[in-house]
């Protein structure tokens, strides 16, 4: 069943954890909930089998493609001074000495440390984008982790590995699960085992192997000695801290003894002493025995009933809460590697609250009781424990100096001061950079570019024009610090609002895995919370919004949280209307009726009370932005006429180098060229029917197609279909064809494919819908017809028919308006210099 799961989920984008816990579930005994699911699981598979047969298959295997996004690979670590804990939290104990208090270790070093549980995969996967290095604490290497690690070489991070127990060792865990004689089956030692394996992978496949005690990093070196590794010894917690008192209730003649058992693994440790306890119990009435924890009693404490008290489980503050009553600490350990292996945390423990101990002569503790000074060490027999238990039992002075001696030597060793200094000298072995970054010179700006594509997500005019200034902006060292971007993708293995990080046209990329609906929604939480945590990151000094249909308004919210300026270029009518070009379901543009909200209700059907609450909050992201920008001239009018309020600066979009042509060619067949396949608001039909009136002259259409083929038939030999084009390809097609058709029904703001055409030596064909026509010199490098006017357009075009020869090798002498990216960027820059 786990098998046809893992099949089914190829079939479109999935939840990893989903999955998994169906597993899970379906592994369990066959309820009729259960024999239900599995035959709905079983048609499932049998139906997507099927499907490969049909038309609609090939969405699937878009999508799986996407999952399977090769993210490019970074050449060095960041320097954004965050560490990143990915760590198993289930144990507080172990949260609290290896996880929490690294945590304020790493933290007294400048970074700023973000903790992650690790089955959380897009929330791990997300934190790695933004980390210097990774610590994975008692992790096993399953399929996610190994995501983990993988994408964390992807990013060129640091892997260190934390662990304080001796469990990834097989044989010693085999044998010190015998000697602790812990009951277990077959199948549970068994598992046990297994896990072993799994922790040892992880520890293997790491860069760095941290531990709490000598001899556990004698073990792993021992199994690697080609790996860095160090010891970082378990220390004082500043949590334990709140409960100290240098006063015990000494009103009450009562002497509390006590045991913290913890797990079940304690039995044989305890049976050590038991009958040193048991005659202390019997000699001394007033003496009491606390056991906190899961312990099995021998039967000879049944005759002290009324001096035994157990405690099942407390949490970690109302633990430390209740032992800091107590009189004495007792911790015995049979002799075995295993122990030797473990530390004394419940020795500092017990000397942060002022509790003499008492304990086994064992490695870790002797590293820092001197015996009879601050501590008692004791051999594992019954009169070293009986005798040393009997003197604090009866001296009340003597636990008072033990307590006192065992407070000064633990914070000597164990300090936070100290454990930091360790730190940080592994971090400096590691070659993990610290806090003597390069200052960040204030004359230079920190710029974020957002847009909805970017990169390896790549669409749309809009998008070319911010790959482009981007790379221009990094380009301009003595101005610029660095650049960077925030994007999406649509679909990620680890889930969606998992963030990833790539180097693209010279700024780094934090692209968020979002599903977007501009049509139900106004916010967007996972947009936001991906967006904090980059812009928390980058800490730009100013933000620049393009394209952010479906981002919702929250983004702007966010800069202004964080005292971060943003400008907005209004590339399109997404402020008004979520239809971006503003086209009704009949083709029409909007526009000409004005922007009343009944306009949408009755022509988009759009709810009028939706509208009016998208135009409320989308207002508020304009009326915040400390500067608006629109591409053309037509543009600003536009939205002067629609949002009088704001003022709108003209910012005029560059484009790449187009070469013109540079051959001369001996055919007389004229090529056209349409380039947003058959859309009806792009004047597609216009063109079929103009083209259609002059079948007698000798001319090709190619048509770019991202989507499919095209239904509208057209004579044999007069078309030519091509894909989506990259770059490259567009830079090769606007050489081999001689003129650009761009009859749009619709306003555009700019008009990227016209420049880019009469760049390429392409005459143009173009209606008067705004900002294309801005960079036509009528006549020269194009014609502009009325909009909508098909005689004026099939005029247009059978000129050029007419006149096959000046336009199949026509060379541009005119460019208009035209610009590139470069001048486009510097003048960003100077409108950003302006922000106050």
């Amino acid at each position: 069943m786990f098998e046809k799961i893992k099949k089914i989920k190829k079939l479109s984008i999935y939840d990893p954890q989903a999955v998994t816990a169906l597993s899970v579930f379906l592994n369990g005994p066959r309820t009729s909930l259960r024999k239900m699911v599995i035959l709905s699981f079983n048609l499932l598979y049998h139906f997507g089998k099927k499907a490969k047969k049909y038309k609609h298959r090939k969405d699937f295997y878009r999508n799986q493609q996407l999952v399977e996004t090769c993210w490019p690979k970074l050449d060095c670590a960041p320097k954004n001074h965050v560490a990143v804990i990915i760590a198993e939290l289930s144990i507080p104990q172990c949260k609290m000495y290896r996880v929490d208090n690294k945590k304020i270790i790493l933290e007294n070093l400048g970074y700023t440390v973000y903790i992650i549980d690790w089955h959380e995969q897009s929330e791990a996967i997300s934190y790695l984008q933004i980390a210097d290095y990774v610590i994975f604490y008692r992790v096993p290497y399953t399929s996610i982790v190994a995501d983990y690690y993988k994408e964390a070489d992807r990013l060129h991070l640091t892997k260190f590995y934390d662990i304080d127990d001796l469990i990834f060792d097989i044989p010693l865990y085999k044998k010190y699960l015998k000697q602790a004689k812990i009951k277990l089956n077959h199948l549970q030692l068994k598992q046990l085992l297994e896990g072993a394996q799994y922790y040892r992978e992880a520890i293997l496949h790491a860069d760095v192997f941290l531990t709490s005690t000598k001899q556990i990093l004698d073990v792993y070196n021992s199994i690697n000695e080609q790996k860095k590794s160090f010891l970082l010894q378990n220390g004082m917690v500043k949590d334990i801290f709140k409960f100290r008192t240098t006063k015990k209730n000494f009103t009450k003649k009562d002497i509390r003894i006590f045991y913290g058992a913890g797990s079940n693994t304690h039995d044989a440790d305890f049976d050590m002493i038991h009958l040193a306890i048991s005659d202390i119990l019997k000699r001394y009435p007033n003496v009491h025995l606390y056991v906190i924890g899961q312990l099995t009693l021998n039967p000879v404490f049944m005759q002290y009933k009324n001096q035994i008290h157990r405690i099942s489980r407390l949490s970690a503050k109302n633990y430390f809460r209740e032992i800091a009553k107590y009189d004495i600490a007792l911790m015995p350990l049979t002799d075995t590697f295993f122990n030797n292996c473990k530390s004394n945390i419940k020795f500092i423990e017990a000397s942060i609250l002022n509790i003499p101990s008492v304990a086994s002569d064992l490695i870790e503790f002797n590293n820092v009781i001197v015996d009879g000074k601050n501590g008692f060490l004791a051999k594992n027999n019954y009169n070293e424990w009986y005798t040393k238990i009997e003197k604090l039992v009866l001296d009340k002075n003597l636990r008072n100096e033990l307590a006192k001696n065992a407070f000064q030597s633990c914070k000597s060793l164990y300090g936070i001061q100290k454990q930091t200094k360790t730190m940080e000298e592994i971090l400096r072995k590691c070659k993990i950079p610290l806090i003597d970054y390069d200052k960040k010179n204030n004359s230079q700006l920190n710029i974020l570019q957002v847009n909805l594509y970017f990169g390896l997500n790549s669409l749309g005019g809009a998008t070319i024009v911010v790959e482009n200034i981007a790379e221009e902006m990094a380009k301009i060292e003595n101005t610029i610090a660095a650049v960077s971007v925030f994007t999406i993708h649509q679909s990620d293995p680890a889930g969606i609002g998992t963030i990833r990080k790539y180097k693209s046209h010279g700024s780094m990329v934090y692209s968020c895995s979002a599903n977007l609906n501009e049509f139900t929604e106004i916010d967007n939480p996972i947009i936001d919370d991906a967006f904090r945590l980059t812009l928390k990151t980058v800490k730009p000094d100013i933000v620049h919004l393009h394209a952010v249909q479906g981002f919702g308004y929250g983004i702007g919210k966010i800069c202004s949280e964080n005292n971060i300026p943003y400008v907005m270029t209004l590339h399109d009518s997404w402020a008004l209307c979520p239809k971006l070009f503003m086209v009704d379901d009949e083709g029409n543009h909007c526009i000409q009726y004005g922007d009343s909200i009944d306009i949408c209700e009755n022509r988009c059907h759009l709810n009028a009370d939706w509208i009016a609450t998208r135009r409320n909050y989308l207002f508020k992201l304009l009326k915040n932005a400390a500067q608006l920008y629109v591409p053309s001239f037509y543009a600003q009018k536009t939205m002067q006429e629609l949002i009088p309020t704001f003022q709108y600066l003209v910012n005029k979009n560059g484009i790449e180098n187009f070469d013109g042509k540079n051959h001369r060619e001996s055919r007389t067949k004229i090529k056209f060229l349409f380039v947003a396949g058959e859309a009806k608001v792009k004047g597609f039909n216009l063109i079929y029917q103009a083209l259609m009136k002059l079948l007698d002259y000798d001319w090709e259409l190619v048509l770019i197609m991202p989507f499919g083929s095209p239904k509208t038939k057209w004579p044999k030999d007069r078309i030519k279909i091509l894909g989506r084009q990259n770059r490259e390809q567009m830079k090769q097609l606007y050489k081999d064809v001689d003129v650009l058709l761009f009859p749009s029904l619709g306003y555009e703001s700019f008009g990227l494919t016209v420049r880019e055409a009469i760049s390429s030596d392409c005459f143009v064909i173009v209606s008067d819908c705004g900002g294309p026509a801005e960079a036509v010199v009528n006549g020269e490098n194009g014609t502009i017809v009325p909009r909508g006017n098909l005689k004026a357009l099939k005029n247009a075009i059978e000129e050029i028919l007419q006149n096959s020869s000046k336009y199949i090798n026509y060379k541009t002498q005119n460019y208009g308006d035209i610009r590139s990216y470069k001048e486009q960027a510097e003048e960003l820059i100077e409108m950003y210099m302006r922000i106050n």
